[in-house]
């Protein structure tokens, strides 16, 4: 079990980075959308109305346009890596320390409650029977209802503040859900032509941002309201 867990280790650091600075260098963007070019016939593929024709920088940009400019800026930003790795971490817990521990090794669960942690030494066990398990959750992660990895990566706290930071910076883009249970894409009356056009950022993501520093707000535990 020791070992595996190693092995899943460095697979991680190969993929993710294996120093925090490497992690905060990896470029998920080109993993996560599409490339510009390409982008009407991601968007035609999956059924919605194709994007309207690229306007001159003196034309107002469609909100869509601006909400996509503005996605990539925050998954290239620092804070998307950090609350990324929290993630992930909640995932690989779930798959390695829970799954594969239990229905593998056959290591018995412990009670969240319990007082004494029984230490159990697992057996050696076969590649093919770990890797028929790993078959099985790959499914469950993709399809999986309820989706206990999902249900996971919930409980992250750096999720929930990095979402918060997120919906404030773009409450005026969207409506109230409506009555078919989707949020609705507005314009913002509230800016100006200067605003509305070119490549402007809504977020800037430079280190001295008003993102970030909405997010060192959110995520600093001297700020955090305790429950009654």
């Amino acid at each position: 079990m020791a070992k595996f867990s190693e092995l899943t280790l460095e697979v991680r650091k190969k993929v993710e980075g294996a120093t925090p600075e490497d992690r905060q260098a990896t470029r998920w963007l080109q993993y996560l959308l599409p490339p510009r070019d390409q982008e009407d016939f991601v968007i035609k593929e999956s059924g919605m109305k194709t994007m309207e024709p690229e306007t001159p920088s003196s034309s107002p940009v469609s909100p869509l346009r601006r909400l996509l400019d503005e996605t990539s800026d925050l998954i290239d930003s620092p804070p998307f890596s950090h609350v990324l790795t929290m993630l992930l971490d909640a995932g690989f817990s779930t798959l390695v320390e829970q799954k594969i521990a239990q229905q593998s090794f056959k290591i018995p669960s412990q009670p969240e409650d319990a007082r004494v942690t029984e230490i159990v030494e697992p057996n050696s066990v076969k590649l093919p029977l770990i890797l028929a398990v790993l078959t099985r959750q790959a499914h469950s992660i993709g399809n999986g209802v309820p989706n206990e990895y999902l249900q996971a990566m919930e409980q992250v706290r750096e999720l929930e503040a990095f979402a918060a930071v997120v919906y404030s910076s773009h409450e005026n883009e969207i409506n109230p859900i409506d009555d078919f249970g989707s949020a609705v894409l507005v314009p913002r009356n509230d800016l100006g032509e200067s605003e509305m056009t070119g490549q402007d950022s809504l977020i800037d993501v430079g280190t001295a941002s008003r993102f970030e520093s909405a997010w060192g707000k959110a995520v600093d535990p001297a700020d955090k309201v305790t429950s009654l």
